[in-house]
């Protein structure tokens, strides 16, 4: 029970997430969101360097390290922009796509085979993507695009995650790698698009990197306490959550088409991401970039 909680809890705070980059986004441009949300990350792992227990830094894996960080350094531009142009739902549902892309992409980099489930969970999730397809929803524009890029460019860094496990990294080594990486990789075009934040925008900025933080540590719980088939239901609970607030601050409307094409998203992207076996419990990935 308390591990459906926990991830109850995260699914509310990761839409609470996308909720603060919308925020910041307005009046903001993207890529400087994208830094500081990296940057706070990055903050909150440094007192756990050099702690007995804590975050080594000697790897052998160094190349694999820096192509997760490609992968999500693109995963979080392109998400951030989609969170700016479109509906928080319609953002979000798009980006959770995500577990319908691992497969294929753990197919061709790690030849992980694919199932009959995989790709029956792909075509309804594409079916979901077309019904939620509406001219105030904007998926069909450059918005909607960027929203799918995200969540193809966060697979490719999760299953960068798995190759990496497989190597034996752990798994504080690889979060503060993507960390360092993905804050050096974001402060790159910033110059070309540096905004001074207002207060309330420093206070988006803030509340981004605390709650995706805090999302974490609610997922690593639930993750570790909850079934895998628990998880990936509660956790799919951050589409109608962003969908909710979405409706709450900024008005927009949940259509039935939204609601079927949400449910059909969240539906195939459990099929996907569940184990092949009902004896197999760990923990599908998360679509989080």
């Amino acid at each position: 029970m308390s591990g459906l909680l926990y991830m109850l809890a995260a699914s509310v705070v990761m839409a609470l997430v996308g909720t603060s980059v919308k925020w910041a986004t307005d009046g903001l441009p993207a890529p400087v969101v994208v830094f500081f949300r990296n940057l706070f990350g990055l903050v909150v792992l440094l007192p756990w360097l050099g702690t007995p227990g804590g975050i080594t830094l000697r790897t052998q894996q160094i190349r694999y390290h820096a192509l997760r960080c490609v992968f999500g350094f693109l995963a979080m531009q392109c998400y951030f922009f989609a969170l700016s142009k479109l509906h928080l739902g319609s953002a979000v549902a798009l980006n959770f796509t995500s577990p319908l892309w691992i497969p294929f992409i753990a197919f061709f980099w790690l030849r992980e085979p694919l199932t009959r489930r995989v790709l029956l969970a792909s075509l309804v999730g594409l079916a979901g993507v077309w019904t939620i397809r509406t001219p105030e929803s904007g998926v069909w524009s450059l918005a909607g695009a960027m929203g799918l890029l995200s969540a193809f460019f966060a697979s490719g860094a999760l299953v960068g995650v798995r190759r990496l496990t497989l190597a034996g990294e752990p798994a504080g080594r690889i979060v503060f790698y993507f960390a360092l990486g993905s804050t050096v990789f974001t402060a790159l075009p910033v110059p070309f698009f540096w905004k001074m934040p207002t207060a309330h925008q420093w206070l988006a900025l803030a509340a981004t990197g605390a709650l995706a933080s805090l999302a974490q540590f609610l997922l690593s719980r639930g993750f570790a306490r909850a079934p895998a088939a628990v998880a990936a239901v509660a956790y799919y609970g951050t589409v109608p959550a962003a969908a909710f607030f979405g409706w709450w601050f900024w008005g927009e409307r949940l259509t039935p088409a939204f609601a079927l094409g949400a449910a059909l998203i969240c539906a195939a992207g459990i099929a996907a991401s569940l184990p092949a076996r009902a004896k197999r419990e760990a923990a599908p990935i998360t679509a989080e970039p």
